[in-house]
């Protein structure tokens, strides 16, 4: 039961006049993850590092000021194991993915006129399953994207 999980956090941002394109991966759980925003969507593909032992389930929190940044905080993202073995995906959530599957979470900067050059917004993503060892959160920090201080 000493088990880790890791959740795998890919963001997928595109560039604009106001910012640079981005695809990477963020340093989740290890690093502190601050993802410099310019107004436009953004995408984070969340999945699994490992497969799960039990049902993991990704929760969203609520935007810190939507009026800045937001996303859909009642989205919950679910994970089991490989496809095509003993898992049942349709008897959990219809919504339920293999772990190594990427899931959406679609964030959107809407305004950064407002915004405090070293103000800091958090998305926490937490998990929860059975297996107590993989209860943990992930906290992921948007920042202003300012080209020059």
């Amino acid at each position: 039961d000493g088990e880790e999980q890791e959740l795998v956090v890919r963001a997928s941002l595109p560039g604009g006049e106001d910012g640079p394109a981005l695809d990477g991966f963020l340093r989740a759980p290890t690093g502190r993850n601050v993802v410099a925003m310019a107004p436009g969507s953004y995408r984070l593909m969340l999945s699994l590092l490992v497969e799960p032992a039990s049902w993991v389930r990704v929760r969203v929190s609520a935007p810190t000021d939507p009026s800045l940044v937001d996303w859909e905080h009642e989205q919950t993202f679910v994970f089991g194991g490989l496809r095509g073995t003993h898992w049942n995906y349709t008897g959990l959530e219809a919504s339920a993915v293999p772990f190594d599957e990427e899931l959406a979470l679609e964030v959107t900067c809407l305004d950064t006129a407002s915004w405090g050059i070293g103000r800091l917004l958090a998305l926490t993503l937490t998990i929860e399953s059975t297996v107590a060892s993989y209860n943990k959160a992930t906290v992921i920090y948007f920042r202003r994207y300012v080209d020059s201080y």
